[in-house]
């Protein structure tokens, strides 16, 4: 039982101490002076949205179905001197 106490101290304690550090993700920007960051930002995004082709859809899957494929593995000194 006294375990259980420790390990619930010491998750209090941790979320408690990532909590500040989650509040100060971003500043924000004075709204009365001028924005500096659109003034770094050569033109507008373009954000919307475009499909992706079909073997662009066909890569991903097999990708995600079966993982990067392997490099062939090296070949040894004997069959690099043999050919």
């Amino acid at each position: 039982m006294k375990i259980y106490q420790i390990i619930a101290g010491l998750v209090v304690i941790a979320s408690l101490a990532a909590h500040p550090m989650l509040a100060k993700g971003q500043s924000m920007v004075a709204s009365g002076g001028s924005s500096t960051t659109s003034a770094t930002l050569p033109m507008q995004l373009d954000l919307t949205y475009k499909r992706p082709s079909e073997s662009t859809k066909i890569r991903r899957y097999l990708f995600d179905a079966f993982g990067p494929i392997p490099s062939p593995a090296p070949r040894s000194r004997r069959e690099l001197v043999k050919s």
